[in-house]
């Protein structure tokens, strides 16, 4: 037998794009439709090996052993009817988590997921959580570049639909990188495309993909939540050869099909071309694409809404030990709920602080009595965050990393960090509380988004609750950019609270030149020839042009307060570039969190330390001296801490964290601000920085 085999495009050089973590390769396939009959030698080196027996015929693939896979995918609706068996048939066991969804591929439209589900088990009940409503692939596009008579260039830009003929995969279970990344399944589709110009071909390879993973602790550096990811990838591969080039069939010079006659290969035309371009010097310049992600994730598995007897709907499964003993909860811990907002959700956006240990100790990086006495204490939000954009209710866009396609509108951004300092709170003495916001080079407006069920407001200022950080409960976890505390946290195995597994360096990224990953601490998890945008809109936002989901210019709409969409939006140049390099799109994927993880418990020992300390502080405190925590609490908190479950710990400590707690003034502002803040209008806002 006669072996011949493609160039492998995703294997290349370790110092180059290119190299990106394609979950797609791997995986484990299965052929699931038939290809061409006509298995020949091709023209562009974009295919999979070609098999020939000794007589020279073509092995039909679908005839190769190990396509008794647990899915079943029908030719004539494309439907998936089985999505959640292991390969021997067998059900998986109801207490392991899995994906439950609806594959929907019809023809002339890319791969989707409806009604993405998660199914849990807790206490012997099986629990369907809305994870996503819809993901699919949108506005793929190449974009092609010619040489003007002038010396100047013209951009061309070609939709690519999705024709009939493609080939399509679905994956096993399978193991990626050890016991801790298992992967439910695999859904691929690989589509063909080329130009003929002249006496030339150029080939042009898409691969769509969505990879789901069961679940795991290693999404976040503390490994403190369960969470399942999921990865909507896309993936560009391009080549571009003539007749008579002498690579066009290495080691074979026979049985040659050229594109047009295979009907695995779809032919793009170039229409409405200017007349003052050099047709022979077309060539791929780029990319774009949109992955969409409709959400509808609740929190209604976690939360038990009674009458408090004085007409507040309260959460009676936050210090239900509390609430059993008739033990009165403290205001500042209590959460009131508006019944009409149970089944919504709230995003939020976030930026990583690079600067936490940067201004000084007595500033608003830490709690006061953090310098007192040395002692281990939670976080504040400044610490984590530098500014946020909470709770959105209107539809929004950002820049959320800048690519080499902005270096001429704003160089500063790409190759440098910017610095400044903030003064907050607004109407506070500059003087006495400042933030020091740095940012690295490429880092644009957010870092991540965190989307989870409505929890309440607090009772005794009337604010939402947002999980941040952490984010443990039916929350969606985007991140494209995490800080090096990240990678200090993960990497710090004598402190972590729990066993989240893993290399550190998955939280950093891209060095500016492209060359290396894993070593760019704080720097964005995309490639610097790709720069992305975020919108985050109603479900049937129809988008309003190549550069942007919504129109800069129009009033937002206002979001629904149930379904919103997340839109994952690249602009990609294949630059720079090495013959058959592929590019990825959405390498770092996103997850879904739908509880703590068991080893949490281990945050008691640091908890007990923290509630010590601050009784210790109530009573000790120089006078004058304000206390951190009022006693009240603090005696609540010992009087219930041993029954005290993982969920109401987090709760605690959110609440804790995010406000000047500490001092009355300030007792319900956000220790930090708002992302569009600047403290005058000659100053750019933080956002903008």
């Amino acid at each position: 037998m006669i072996v011949m085999a493609e160039k492998n495009l995703f294997q290349d050089d370790v110092d180059y794009m290119g190299r990106e973590e394609s979950l797609y390769n791997k995986v484990s396939w299965s052929n699931t439709t038939p290809l061409s009959p006509n298995e020949q030698i091709k023209v562009v080196q974009l295919y999979k090996p070609m098999i020939f027996d000794f007589e020279d015929r073509i092995v039909d693939h679908t005839m190769r052993p190990g396509n008794n896979y647990f899915h079943t995918l029908n030719a004539n609706s494309r439907k998936l009817s089985v999505m959640y068996r292991n390969e021997y048939g067998e059900d998986i066991p109801v207490q392991k988590p899995h994906w439950d969804g609806t594959l929907n591929v019809t023809h002339n439209n890319f791969l989707a997921i409806d009604n993405l589900n998660l199914l849990t088990n807790m206490l012997g009940v099986t629990h369907k959580h809305t994870v996503l409503k819809n993901i699919s692939f949108q506005d793929i596009e190449l974009k092609l570049v010619f040489n003007r008579n002038d010396g100047s260039t013209y951009n061309h830009f070609i939709p690519l639909n999705a024709p009939t003929n493609y080939s399509a995969c679905i994956g096993t279970e399978g193991t990626i990188g050890g016991n801790k990344n298992d992967y439910q399944m695999g859904l691929a589709q690989l589509f063909y495309y080329y130009l003929k110009i002249g006496n030339r071909y150029i080939g042009v390879k898409v691969q769509i993909s969505i990879v789901l993973l069961y679940h795991g602790n290693d999404f976040e550096p503390m490994g403190v939540i369960d969470a399942v990811k999921f990865f909507p990838q896309i993936k560009f591969s391009f080549d571009s050869k003539r007749k008579d080039d002498p690579d066009l069939l290495p080691n074979f010079n026979a049985f040659v099909v050229y594109p047009e006659n295979d009907n695995r290969f779809n032919l793009l035309t170039l229409s409405g071309l200017p007349a003052d371009i050099d047709i022979d010097s077309c060539n791929v310049d780029g990319y774009k694409a949109r992955v969409k992600m409709t959400a509808n994730n609740n929190s209604m598995h976690h939360v038990d809404v009674r009458d408090d007897g004085s007409g507040n709907n309260i959460d009676y499964n936050h210090f239900r030990y509390a609430r059993d003993e008739g033990i009165s909860i403290p205001k500042l811990f209590e959460k009131y709920f508006d019944l009409s907002l149970l089944t919504s959700n709230m995003p939020s956006f976030f930026t990583d602080s690079n600067g936490s240990e940067d201004d000084d100790k007595y500033n608003i990086r830490k709690f006061p009595f953090y310098h007192l006495y040395g002692a281990v204490a939670p976080p504040t939000w400044a610490y984590i965050f530098d500014y946020l954009k909470p709770n959105l209710t209107e539809e929004h866009e950002i820049q959320a990393v800048y690519g080499m396609q902005d270096r001429v509108l704003k160089p500063e951004v790409f190759e440098n960090a910017r610095k400044k300092t903030y003064g907050w709170p607004q109407n506070s003495n500059p003087g006495n509380k400042t933030i020091t916001l740095i940012k690295k080079a490429r880092q644009a407006e957010y870092d991540n988004i965190h989307f989870h069920g409505y929890m309440g407001k607090y009772a005794d200022n009337n604010q939402p609750v947002i999980h941040a950080p952490i984010c443990g409960y039916c929350c969606f976890h985007l991140h494209w950019r995490w800080s090096q505390l990240n990678y200090n946290l993960n990497a710090m195995s004598m402190t972590r609270l729990a066993t989240a597994g893993g290399s550190p360096n998955r939280f950093n990224g891209w060095e500016t030149s492209g060359k290396k990953k894993g070593d760019g601490y704080g720097l964005p998890l995309i490639p610097p020839n790709q720069s992305l945008k975020i919108a985050v809109t109603n479900e049937n936002k129809t988008p309003f042009g190549r550069d942007s989901v919504l129109n800069p210019t129009a009033t937002p709409e206002e979001l629904n307060s149930n379904i919103k969409t997340v839109w994952y939006s690249v602009d990609l140049l294949d630059y720079p570039i090495r013959s058959q390099t592929g590019h990825l799109v959405f390498e770092q994927g996103a997850g879904y969190a739908f509880r703590y993880n068991p080893q949490a418990e281990r945050i008691y020992k640091t908890v007990r330390t923290i509630i010590n300390v601050m009784r210790y502080q109530a009573t000790v405190f120089p006078p004058g001296v304000p206390p951190v925590i009022p006693p009240v609490v603090v005696n609540f908190l010992a009087e219930v801490l041993n029954h005290m479950e993982t969920p109401d710990m987090f709760e605690v400590v959110y609440r804790l964290m995010r406000f000047f707690n500490w001092e009355p003034q300030l007792s319900d502002v956000n220790q930090v601000p708002n992302g569009n803040y600047h403290p005058s209008v000659t100053e750019p806002s933080m956002e903008k920085l």
